[in-house]
């Protein structure tokens, strides 16, 4: 976008974080900090409140009395959404490859982890071995997982239709290997983005003069035949379109080291959608068939912190 970051001698140090904590004596000091600055940008990404960029982030987690950054990203994070001209967008692909009968459908986000892990799974080797994938991958379960999960997923729900997300680079491994499973997935692309990227008339879409106008303040434009969205065409506006089609998904099933479905998991959760419908991709045992559905987890992980709080509590007493 050609910005650059000015050098580090320009940089403010916040006096919150994850490691420094977030009590209001602190935020009071960032505000000081802060005064003299009209535009001030901030790195979120996993400093301001622990683990904001992972599955639900904060949202399902206590926060704790003196942790006001967290409980400032579980108040005001859930009213950022996606452009409502995304989900008309997202809404359109829907209709047509699901149809509008039976509309469920299961998104899955299939993300190899780290960039290394993409670049394995692009190979042209028809199988990956055990040795390559643990010295390429922290996600290397994932490469047996993720049909089995997906076929259970369908099983369970008894929803027939997968729509997948996952990059353009490593989509014939994906889908060969899914197909290999009994699963037909959708998914979008470029050239199908670029067919719903121009209005047609209201006459030959059945749109109402009414829909026409709500559509055309989110676009900026009114006349049919004209672009919808002023944004170039980019894999970053796809990648939008993509994470609105799985925010509306019945059931969802994400990489919990990625950023991209931690967004979506958030969006549904501020939208509404019920955490029991969000899975994720599990390197334990106890989930090679099964996902880890997302409530489970964070039960889990409140039910173990909260026992940690009381037997430390208990130490410092004397109780231990």
């Amino acid at each position: 976008m050609g910005l650059a970051a000015p050098g580090e001698d320009k940089w403010l140090r916040s006096p919150v974080s994850v490691t420094r904590g977030c009590r209001f004596d602190q935020v009071l000091a960032l505000r000081e900090l802060l005064k003299p600055y009209r535009y001030v940008g901030v790195l979120c990404y996993d400093d301001f409140a622990a683990h904001t960029h992972k599955l639900a982030g904060p949202l399902l987690s206590s926060c704790g009395a003196e942790d006001a950054c967290c409980q400032a990203y579980k108040e005001r994070s859930v009213t950022l959404q996606l452009s409502p001209l995304l989900y008309e967008l997202a809404g359109e692909f829907i209709q047509q490859a699901v149809g509008s009968g039976d509309s469920r459908f299961i998104a899955g986000h299939i993300r190899p982890m780290p960039d290394d892990c993409v670049t394995l799974w692009q190979s042209p080797k028809q199988e990956l071995s055990e040795l390559e994938l643990e010295k390429s991958c922290r996600t290397n379960t994932m490469y047996h997982r993720f049909v089995p999960n997906l076929r259970s997923l369908k099983k369970l729900y008894n929803i027939s239709t997968v729509f997948i997300m996952t990059h353009p680079i490593i989509r014939p491994r994906v889908f060969r290997m899914l197909e290999a499973g009994g699963i037909r997935p959708l998914y979008i692309d470029i050239p199908h983005l670029n067919n719903s990227l121009f209005t047609e008339s209201a006459a030959a879409t059945g749109t109402t003069a009414s829909e026409l106008s709500v559509r055309s303040r989110f676009s900026g434009v009114s006349s049919p035949g004209s672009p919808r969205l002023r944004t170039p065409m980019s894999f970053s506006l796809l990648a939008l379109v993509e994470e609105a089609v799985a925010a509306a998904a019945t059931v969802f099933l994400g990489t919990g080291e990625s950023s991209m479905t931690g967004m979506i998991v958030q969006e549904r959760l501020s939208r509404g959608s019920s955490p029991h419908d969000v899975y994720f991709l599990s390197p334990r045992t106890n989930h090679t068939v099964m996902p880890c559905r997302l409530s489970d987890f964070y039960a889990l992980r409140e039910s173990r912190a909260a026992r940690t709080a009381s037997m430390t509590a208990a130490f410092q007493s004397g109780g231990l």
